[in-house]
């Protein structure tokens, strides 16, 4: 269940306050929502926030317990499915391409130490695609967050 923050009005009154806004929205929920704006926002902010602090290996790694719990195929599919949602379609084909392969060689390298030169073979790759992608997924989800902001939070007067 999404735990929507609560927030006045006048403090969303520029782009980067309702950025901002959004950010702690996301931040707020440690599991993905059921589903809608928020469970998009959730998928892709996640995806954006682990990739820009170490790459795919920081996504996985920090996202360990909850992909497990959520099932990887089921958590791979929905974080594709929000990049898709917010038009970055880029970002989506390199979950699809990598996403399941580098999860399954991430675990046989924290389970038995096997395939590691692979693994960060792969995880190179993917980097690189995702770190060469125009316009960046930041761009795509500010576009979102502007636009939905109203969805991730409750806004009040005054």
């Amino acid at each position: 269940m999404w735990k929507s923050i609560e927030i006045h009005k006048n403090q969303l009154a520029t782009h980067q306050d309702r950025w901002n806004a959004c950010i702690e929205a996301v931040t707020e929920n440690s599991v993905p929502p059921d589903q809608g704006t928020p469970k998009t926002a959730w998928f892709a902010y996640s995806y954006f926030f682990e990739m820009e602090s170490g790459g795919h290996e920081a996504y996985f790694y920090h996202l360990d317990q909850v992909i497990k719990e959520y099932g990887d195929e089921r958590f791979l599919q929905d974080t594709e499915k929000a990049l898709q949602t917010i038009g970055a379609d880029q970002h989506a084909a390199i979950v699809r391409q990598y996403g399941k392969k580098i999860w399954d060689l991430y675990l046989q390298v924290e389970e038995q130490s096997k395939q590691e030169d692979y693994f960060y073979e792969k995880l190179a790759a993917a980097d690189k695609s995702y770190y060469s992608c125009e316009p960046s997924l930041q761009e795509y989800l500010e576009t979102f967050c502007e636009e939905n902001y109203q969805n991730l939070m409750t806004v009040l007067d005054g």
